[in-house]
């Protein structure tokens, strides 16, 4: 894929050069790249494939973390939005309902989903953007990256059995961080003169022209904010911690993986493919969430996975050293990780998600089956 150098040196305060731009596109296209063959790799029997496209996706990951220029132009963009006054504000929100295809295009933007489905997605995201929306911090986005960069090492140096399994379900939860954060690098490198001049072509926002990229980066960590798995605040959420006994796995089972909960936020994804039944093809889920008040809903349903995924990571990396089953772990791990890439990742409804939803509880139920009646119950 090519070697990207770090670049944290934070403190300096400076626009971005020319050579920030074109790191900025390379890696840009080397993302696409990996994001194209994990997506062709991700559902197929050739288990080889996995491990390069793995080793590779989380060496890109880890340059967009370190790379300080970037991260800085992001805060910038982010302080720009945050000095907007409230009527300020509602002038953007009232015009920015532009065509934004042919800015993500000349963005180097690549499928999926379709163009034509991001920029629907751009719209509602240039909102939560200028609403000061929740997890949009910079320094969060960072460190959840690396989170992830570090589950992916993780799971490249397991060898024990059902690594394979681990592997895949590590790559598909990536997959729609690695397809936002090439959308974060292409639209760096191009937001300063590609979202002024689309500004500047409408009358009404003309004069917040200047500050067009810094609306269009909004978006972008929006967008990245939305893909990146969010463990929950405590440490034992986090799917890399220390060993632990095989009462304190069942206790971590028995606590994290909820049945009820479970039922809820099934019947969530269930009313959303039932709605984007009744829209045309293509339609975004954020977009029929939007339309149909499930905005909220469908965002608890997406943390709600990321808080469960924590849990079955942590549970699965200590049961084999407790010598318990994993094999429910890792069918859980697996549709978890399906439904997550379909909601912030591929966009529109998919013909399996309500079977993905339903399976998904009754995984929770069988493991917490198998667990002996007393397991995880003593302190």
């Amino acid at each position: 894929m090519g070697g990207f150098d770090g670049h944290d040196d934070d403190g300096a305060d400076r626009d971005p050069d020319p050579t920030d731009l074109e790191r900025w596109r390379e890696r840009q296209r080397a993302l696409n790249e990996v994001y194209g063959q994990g997506t062709d790799a991700i559902d197929s029997d050739e288990t080889a494939r996995l491990e390069p496209i793995t080793r590779s996706l989380a060496k890109l990951l880890w340059s967009f973390h370190d790379d300080g220029p970037l991260w800085r132009q992001l805060r910038k963009q982010q302080v720009t939005l945050e000095g907007l006054d409230d009527e300020q504000r509602i002038r953007i929100l009232a015009a920015a309902d532009i065509d934004w295809v042919p800015f993500l295009l000349e963005s180097g933007y690549r499928p999926p989903p379709a163009v034509e489905t991001l920029a629907d997605e751009f719209r509602l995201d240039i909102r939560r953007a200028l609403g000061n929306g929740r997890g949009l911090d910079t320094r969060d986005l960072r460190a959840r990256v690396a989170d992830l960069a570090t589950l992916l090492d993780l799971a490249l140096a397991d060898e024990r059995p059902g690594a394979v399994a681990k592997l895949r379900a590590s790559l598909r939860l990536s997959l729609p961080a690695v397809g936002r954060a090439a959308l974060v690098n292409g639209v760096a490198a191009a937001a300063t003169v590609g979202a002024g001049a689309l500004f500047g072509a409408t009358a009404v926002l003309a004069p917040f022209a200047p500050i067009g990229g810094a609306v269009a980066g909004g978006a972008t960590r929006a967008a990245l904010d939305r893909a990146l798995p969010k463990w929950g605040t405590p440490a034992d959420d986090r799917p890399f911690d220390a060993r632990r006994s095989s009462a304190e796995v069942g206790r971590l089972i028995r606590d994290g993986l909820r049945p009820d909960l479970a039922g809820r936020h099934a019947a969530t994804l269930n009313l959303l493919s039932e709605l984007a039944e009744t829209c045309p093809a293509g339609t975004s889920l954020l977009i029929v969430a939007h339309e149909y008040g499930q905005g909220e809903a469908l965002r608890d349903a997406l943390d709600w996975i990321d808080r469960t995924l924590g849990t079955v990571f942590v549970a699965w990396e200590q049961a084999a050293d407790a010598d318990m089953s994993t094999a429910g772990l890792a069918r859980l791990a697996d549709r978890l990780s399906r439904a997550r890439r379909v909601l912030s990742d591929l966009g529109v409804n998919e013909p399996g998600l309500r079977d993905l939803a339903n399976a998904i509880t009754a995984d929770i139920v069988a493991i917490l089956s198998e667990l002996p009646p007393d397991h995880g119950l003593n302190g």
